[in-house]
């Protein structure tokens, strides 16, 4: 049997995983994971890396399918600016410039399927 236990810590989360019948050989198989939450938030370069690891890996853990690269929907576990935090100049910049590489692509893929039809008629 496959068994996960979630324990809370004083800065975290410990997630342990027991599997009674590892690899269907009947072995028994044991993983411990510590997930340090404390600051999670406030790493200015990766803010909220270990909370999206720890939601992640537990949907793996739990056999939840999120979609895949070629599904139509795809279930994230994504980090985004809150609904009333206002941006400051460099994080307009930023978020600009993800946009606009978005349309590029999109106006790339769109491109490439004219082409496509006008072979194919």
């Amino acid at each position: 049997m496959y068994k996960i236990t979630i324990e809370i810590a004083r800065n975290g989360i410990v997630k342990t995983i027991n599997d009674d019948n590892y690899n269907s050989a009947g072995e028994s198989y044991e993983q411990t994971i510590v997930y340090d939450l404390e600051d999670d938030g406030n790493d200015t370069k990766e803010p909220y890396r270990n909370t999206c690891n720890f939601l992640y890996e537990l949907c793996e853990d739990l056999g939840i399918d999120l979609g895949g690269k070629r599904d139509r929907h795809v279930l994230r576990i994504r980090k985004e600016f809150g609904g009333d935090y206002q941006l400051d100049q460099n994080e307009l910049k930023v978020k600009l410039r993800e946009y606009q590489s978005g349309i590029k692509v999109i106006r790339e893929e769109l491109k490439i399927m004219k082409e496509f039809d006008k072979q194919n008629k």
